[in-house]
């Protein structure tokens, strides 16, 4: 669910349990008040706008959505914003969301760009044209894409119309040095465009050899308190890898694969994530306002 500073948190909180009951008809209020770990009750009274939550409770909630740390800011903002106990309260946090809507204005056309491009073969079509072999030919590229041609020709349009690519008397080719999912705004777009990945991915297991593939699963139990870590390793384990494997030519990129010789389009997507339900604690305590 994409978080805007503009809008209340009880409407996104409504868009959130639209969204799950869509893609699951048997989902409910009350399986999302299980999932947040409120009573149907309370949830029920949140939506309504009779009762309210705390940043205490509001922190929780975010927490169960999966939120990022900005993400989980800027909700809790939006609630302190209306439920703040003092007045002084309610203003600090809507000077927080002022800060936050100018930086989100400042990355709004890059987020509302990606939003037009996320369909996953966006980006691997991208780096489809420069690769050794490259065929400019739209019925080439959806054969090694496995889409249609019709879906290349409008993405090469809005590549062009964004400045991504363009056309020459040789054919297609790329213009921006570099072209990847926008990071630090809370979004749908790239939501999707995860999800599309690791859609992929799953195919592959059953439709690319071992040897053309790497695959690993790890389940182990941590402390939580290890979270932050973990997400700086992986993020040191991304920037390595990318810098080592890339991207592109460069005098600081010596040694490394130049584009010349690049012949294929792989993703790498590395999910870390909890497996354990929340327990169900609210049968053996109070709600927590």
């Amino acid at each position: 669910m994409e978080i805007d500073s503009r809008r209340d948190y009880r409407e996104i909180l409504r868009d959130e349990l639209t969204n799950r009951c869509k893609m699951n008809p048997r989902y409910s209020l009350r399986a999302f008040a299980r999932d947040l770990e409120l009573s149907p009750s309370r949830l029920s009274e949140i939506l309504s706008g009779k009762q309210g939550l705390s940043r205490i409770a509001a922190t929780r909630v975010a927490t169960k959505l999966g939120y990022s740390n900005a993400e989980c800011d800027v909700f809790c903002d939006l609630v302190d914003s209306v439920h703040a106990r003092s007045q002084a309260g309610k203003d600090v946090a809507r000077e927080k969301i002022e800060r936050y809507l100018t930086d989100f204005d400042h990355l709004k056309l890059r987020n509302e760009t990606f939003h037009l491009i996320a369909d996953w073969y966006y980006l691997p079509l991208w780096e489809l044209i420069g690769i050794k072999g490259f065929q400019n030919q739209p019925k080439w590229m959806a054969r090694r894409l496995g889409i249609t041609e019709a879906e290349v020709l409008v993405a090469l349009e809005r590549l062009e119309r964004f400045g991504f690519v363009a056309r020459d008397a040789s054919g297609w080719q790329r213009v921006e040095e570099r072209l990847s999912a926008p990071g630090g705004i809370p979004s749908d777009a790239i939501r999707k465009f995860h999800h599309e990945m690791i859609l992929k991915a799953a195919r592959s297991v059953y439709m690319q050899p071992m040897d053309q593939r790497e695959l690993n699963t790890v389940v182990l139990a941590i402390d939580s308190q290890k979270l932050p870590l973990a997400r700086k390793l992986i993020q040191e384990f991304w920037r390595d890898f990318c810098t080592k494997m890339d991207l592109r030519d460069s005098a600081d990129n010596a040694g490394a694969v130049g584009a010349k010789e690049k012949d294929n389009v792989y993703c790498l997507a590395v999910q870390f994530f909890g497996l354990l339900e929340a327990e169900d604690t609210s049968a053996t305590q109070g709600e927590q306002p």
